[in-house]
């Protein structure tokens, strides 16, 4: 009988501590199911000047938090940034044109990008914008 009770016993010991043990996996499966995937593209206020904005697109998304690289900056990793969407300040892809805002990219890309504003209307044409439900916040800078 203590065998019966001693094997429970080390059963309930493992079982619990393996359920802490995958706790933090969870969340991460979650993440997958978020909606939010690679590629998808939303609009970011400018770091030096945050009345403007440009485009960014998702490199990886973890929940709410979100990977992202300038369009424009595709081959250059080493610039992107991350967003919490829980407290940042971004627009899914048309909310400058509703509001009657211009996309400008950041300094450091304008001499990359000559005509910006055809680039950004391509950029746009075959592009899938993050759901604006999903967007929410106070501030970022990118």
């Amino acid at each position: 009988m203590n065998d019966v009770i001693n094997a429970v016993a080390t059963f309930v010991s493992v079982t619990s501590r393996l359920k802490d043990w995958c706790f933090p996996y969870f969340q991460v499966e979650q993440s997958l199911q978020s909606g939010l995937r690679e590629g998808m593209m939303l609009e970011v206020p400018n770091r030096t000047n945050p009345s403007t904005y440009w485009m960014a697109s998702i490199v990886m998304a973890c929940g709410p938090l979100l990977r992202l690289r300038l369009i424009g900056q595709e081959g250059d990793r080493t610039q992107d940034f991350w967003c919490d969407l829980t407290k940042a300040q971004v627009y899914a892809l048309g909310w400058c044109r509703e509001h009657h805002l211009h996309l400008q990219p950041p300094k450091e890309l304008q001499p990359k990008l000559i005509d910006y504003e055809a680039f950004a209307i391509r950029a746009m044409q075959n592009a899938e914008s993050v759901p604006p439900e999903l967007l929410s916040g106070v501030s970022i800078f990118i």
